[in-house]
């Protein structure tokens, strides 16, 4: 713990600077008998600036300045208190030196203390809300490319999951539940103040610390945006020393596929009917490869004695996926400064951060089509080709079967290319003025611009998504701009035995948005794929489309909030924001969101001897959330097909949506009742949280009559949600010698979230989820139910299999096993998609100069439809398609649109996610090398399930039968369209999980 807070202190002392004096009320005295001179410096030499230097007693004292230096007038009896934030306080007696120097230790606890909140920092025990800080030291390790890893079974109640491993696919981020189905149910990211900031424009490995809001009392300072919870990131700054640093971080990564659905070989198949088409491949070699990726990360940290610091960062990513084809390379840079002027009190802060990204993201079809492609298929087409009448070259030299829906899946990747470069600019700046002791005035300005650019090209010679219009492109782009300008004042005084801090502020945002896109088909060459959509001829025959787009938004709020202090054991904290957004109808544009929680140190109550910290909390607050589309309240207008009239095509222009002058936002009234924790002189520490939340008002796409309508679907205020649920987090310093230490940290977090009312229909059902086709097109397991869960999965009971292999379920009406179809009648509860709770498990070990640390994630009482074995475990395919072979394989299954309960496993599942060994090499005083070490790294070591599938992640919401492939989106890239009701699907289209090796290096100049 030690060297944790060490490193984070070397990271701030400098930066700090004489503030701690102005809190602390001090006033310089002069005109004593004797001056006392001297220097403060931490346990390392290095000098403190802004340390506190009083005559005990009385008000009378001075700061160090820049270079810890200070000057006093003081008596011989007079005693001087030495105190800064984050060390220990020291006490001198003058007598009758003249020069004294001070040495400080670090305090591990107050350093623990300072959290980021909304709008500012709270010390931990004042805080009164349910708020998890995680900092650099704390984060996990191995190949981690995106911040959101970085959590991953971190923090109790905040659930991360992406199913499989392809680089290119977002992670989903789901804070105690589900808040809403149609507005944004990942938590609001603020990255150094700026709100909606894009996770994508800072890289991992230049975030100092991410706190989490997780309840209303702490997210209501962020009003329409809150209810989903916040995630605030901070980045690393300069280190306030004058000596430069130069800091270098590289890893080498190595992927392979942890686990693949188990398929017939070559011999099962021809066992069960296949067709021999001569050669023995194996599609899943022939389709993945083990991926190496490559990672570097270069920081320059300084400052100079005028006041400024700075770090300025370039990471580079080079990034391969286990789908040959697929992958990601990314450069981000960044420039944090800092500069201080007016003895101190003006402080200028400037950021510039810019990513550029090359995704090439491949189809995730071809692993699909790699389970099922005729394993006596050759790769490429042969020369007996044309003794059959093919040309040999009408596949782009690919063997295919002309099967339907089963393509060659190396021809997939290798013919077809679908591609997305995405640049993210943010630049923010802000100043901060203390007009006088304790008021400080501030100004935030921040500019973010996110342009995407993506194209998709299936030749004319590729059989999956070219042939029958001879070829097919799309082209897209989007720019997408937030300004954000904020004003901010904050007073911190006392009054009596209480002290106070006082926010107000006001904050106005800006977003712009236009994109375009494009596609054509029948094109006269295969040569300049995307590059240039006007070769197409199917612009001629109504095959092509074109659109472009723009919209914008405004927001704009007043805040404020007040946070009470009464002796260190008693804390009130209320907060309020009068919102206006543009997104909303005209009669409800404001709303107004509250919060107030309070807390109570037990332990300054009673004195407990083994009790270092015991706080009772609570808190109620009102957030929102507005519409994801920014003129949903509108009448408009678009294309809703085409007809032949007069022998010529015409694009039909219809009403796309309804006019709701009424439409406003959701709202989330939500209580929490928490305790924190610390004994044993802190080496137990932890908290436990209960909450209660309701939604209403949701912002709900329903069906609605037309006439009188003239759309026949709305976006209304409709629909009211019930979560509830339990967290706990617990840390623990087993063992703390100077050559051992041994930390163990663990988090579990439960929630169930209820359908109160969807549409105020009694006793309204909806069934979503549609498993597609072929074969199961229409069949719709995920139960949507007003007074039910979420997440219900429905099937009919398996029965077994007859005398001619055909499938049995149990007739709900009868009692008796039947092979009718017939879901209506005999689909009962079966499953549920959403676990009954999540947890994690990490580990610290320290000897010497090595050490090793793990976590273990895991999930338990989810459930999962397992779509590849509903669609692929039956031999009788035809003998034209393998199958999927798992412990539930029947030889004798002769269907192919069976869907029952035995489809439907539980997904209960322990992963290793990360392990990590690392060696600190002792450097010599002379060497230009300061600190080198060296570490080796796995991720998703192991998984422990009983699940048949390839990977056990929760599904959190729903993509869809299909995926990007054979659509380009018209503003989009990925086409990853969630239906956030319908959890716990296994698509075909999941992406196998890998298991990753990295080798690691951290050198500091």
């Amino acid at each position: 713990m030690k060297v944790k807070w060490k490193f984070i202190l070397e990271g701030s002392k400098r930066i700090l600077l004489p503030i701690a004096l102005v809190f602390l009320g001090l006033t310089t005295v002069v005109g004593q008998e004797s001056t006392i001179t001297g220097t403060v410096s931490d346990s390392n030499g290095v000098p403190v600036p802004g340390a506190s230097v009083v005559i005990k007693g009385t008000k009378t004292g001075v700061a160090t300045d820049f270079d810890g230096n200070y000057s006093i007038s003081a008596s011989p009896e007079d005693i001087l208190a030495f105190s800064y934030i984050g060390y220990l306080g020291q006490e001198v007696s003058v007598g009758n030196q003249s020069i004294i120097d001070v040495s400080l230790e670090e305090d591990v606890a107050k350093l623990d203390e300072v959290v980021v909140v909304g709008y500012g920092t709270q010390k931990k025990e004042e805080i009164t809300s349910a708020i998890t800080k995680v900092d650099a030291e704390d984060f996990n390790n191995g190949n981690v490319n995106s911040p959101s890893q970085l959590l991953q079974g971190k923090v109790a109640g905040l659930n991360i999951a992406r199913e499989g491993g392809d680089p290119n696919q977002p992670f989903t981020i789901r804070l105690r539940g589900l808040s809403t189905f149609g507005a944004n149910s990942q938590p609001l990211v603020i990255i150094d103040g700026v709100i909606g900031g894009s996770i994508n424009a800072v890289d991992p490995t230049d975030i100092e610390s991410i706190n989490v809001l997780k309840d209303a009392a702490a997210g209501a300072i962020y009003g329409t945006r809150g209810s989903s919870g916040v995630i605030i990131i901070t980045t690393k700054s300069g280190t306030g020393k004058t000596k430069a640093e130069l800091e270098y971080n590289a890893y080498v990564a190595v992927e392979s596929l942890a686990n693949i659905i188990p398929i017939a070989n070559r011999e099962q198949f021809l066992a069960n009917g296949g067709l021999d088409l001569g050669s023995d491949t194996d599609w899943l070699k022939e389709t993945t490869r083990d991926a190496i990726s490559n990672v570097h990360n270069i920081a320059f940290t300084s400052s100079t004695a005028t006041g400024l610091s700075y770090r300025a960062s370039i990471n580079y990513r080079d990034l391969q996926g286990t789908t040959r084809g697929t992958g990601r390379e990314q450069l981000n840079g960044r420039i944090n400064v800092t500069q201080r002027l007016m003895n101190d009190r003006l402080k200028l802060t400037g950021i510039v951060s810019t990513t550029e990204t090359k995704a090439n993201l491949g189809f995730r079809q071809a692993p699909r089509y790699a389970l099922t492609f005729n394993p006596t298929a050759p790769v490429f087409e042969n020369r007996s080709a044309q003794d059959l009448g093919r040309d040999p070259n009408q596949f782009g030299g690919y063997f295919e079967t002309g099967v339907q829906d089963v393509f060659n899946p190396v021809a997939i990747n290798e013919l077809a290319k679908r591609e997305e470069d995405i640049r993210v600019l943010l630049m923010n700046f802000k100043a901060d003025y203390e007009v006088v002791q304790g008021l400080t005035t501030s100004f935030n300005f921040s500019r973010q611009t996110t342009t995407t650019l993506g194209g998709e090209f299936f030749p004319s010679t590729a059989i999956f998504g070219g042939s029958g219009v001879n070829g097919r492109a799309s082209r897209f782009a989007n720019d997408d701009r937030s300004t954000l300008a904020e004003f901010t004042t904050t007073y911190s005084s006392s009054v009596g035995d209480f002290n106070y801090n006082i926010l107000g502020g006001y904050s106005y945002q800006q977003f712009d948005f236009q994109g375009l896109s494009a596609s054509n088909t029948d094109f006269i060459t295969n040569e300049v794929g995307f590059d240039n959509l006007g070769l197409g001829l199917g612009i001629n025959n109504q095959q092509a489309n074109v659109g472009s787009g723009r919209s914008e938004a405004k927001l704009s709020a007043f805040f404020g909030r007040l946070n009470l202090n009464y002796k260190n054991t008693a804390f009130i904290s209320t907060s309020i924001r009068s919102e206006e957004s543009s997104r909303f109808g005209p009669n409800n544009r404001r709303g107004t969101f509250w919060a107030i929680s309070g807390g109570l140190n037990l332990d300054q109550v009673f004195d407990v001897e083994a009790v270092d910290l015991l706080k009772l909390r609570a808190g109620y607050g009102i957030t929102g959330n507005e519409p994801v589309g920014r003129l949903e309240f509108l009448q408009r207008l678009g294309a809703v097909g085409q007809g032949f009239v007069n022998g010529q095509f015409v694009t039909a222009i219809g009403p796309v949506s309804n006019p709701n002058p009424d439409l406003k936002w959701e709202e989330k009234g939500e209580f929490n009742i928490g305790l924190d924790f610390a004994l044993f002189d802190s080496k137990l520490s932890g908290s436990f949280d209960y909450f209660i939340r309701n939604t209403t008002d949701l912002l709900n796409s329903v069906d609605v009559p037309s006439p009188p309508n003239i759309f026949t679907r709305s976006i209304l205020n409709l629909g009211e949600l019930e979560t509830k649920g339990l967290e706990f987090q617990v840390n623990y310093e087993a063992v703390a010698n100077d050559n051992f230490t041994w930390d163990i940290g663990g988090n579990i977090s439960t929630f169930e979230t209820v359908l109160v009312n969807l549409n105020d229909q009694e006793n309204f059902v909806l069934f979503e989820g549609n498993l597609g086709a072929p074969g199961l097109a229409g069949i719709l397991p995920i139960i949507v139910e007003e007074g039910a869960e979420l997440g219900q999965i429905r099937a009919g009971i398996f029965a077994g299999y007859n005398d001619a292999g055909q499938t049995l379920i149990i007739n709900q009406e009868t009692g008796e096993p039947t092979t009718e179809r017939n879901i209506e009648r005999d689909g009962v509860v079966v499953g549920n998609g959403l676990p009954d709770f999540t947890f994690g498990l990490n580990n610290s070990f320290k000897y010497k100069n090595w050490d090793l640390n793990f976590l273990l994630r895991g999930a338990v009482g989810h459930s999962l439809v397992n779509i590849p074995r509903a669609y692929w475990e039956h031999p009788g395919l035809g003998g034209r398609q393998n199958f999927v072979v798992t412990k539930f394989f029947n030889p004798d299954d002769t269907e192919l649109d069976a869907y029952h309960s035995g489809y439907v496993e539980k997904a209960d599942f322990l992963r290793l996610d990360n392990a990590t060994l690392g060696y600190n090499v002792e450097m010599k005083d002379s060497s230009p090398i300061k600190a080198l070490r060296l570490y080796l790294a796995g991720n998703n070591l192991f998984t422990i399930t009983g699940y048949t599938g390839s990977d056990p992640e929760v599904r959190y919401a729903d993509v869809g039968p299909t995926e990007g492939g054979n659509t380009a989106p018209v503003f989009g890239s990925r086409g990853r369209l969630e239906n956030i009701l319908v959890p716990g699907i296994d698509r075909r289209n999941t992406a196998f999980p890998v298991r990753t090796v990295t080798f690691g290096i951290n050198i500091k100049l």
